[in-house]
């Protein structure tokens, strides 16, 4: 995954927002997550999505 962030970042002439994008993608993995599926928190610790 982080090649394709990378990659995305890159191809948009801005290597500098690949955090950016990173994170745009987890929120977007999130919001679309079922309800009792597992996530790693901003502490990189497991929780389950009510």
């Amino acid at each position: 995954r982080d090649a394709v962030y990378r990659e995305i970042a890159v191809a948009n002439g801005h290597p500098e927002w690949e955090g950016e994008i990173r994170d745009t993608f987890a929120r977007r993995w999130l919001d679309r997550a079922h309800s009792g599926w597992y996530y790693r928190n901003a502490s990189g610790q497991w929780q389950r999505k009510s």
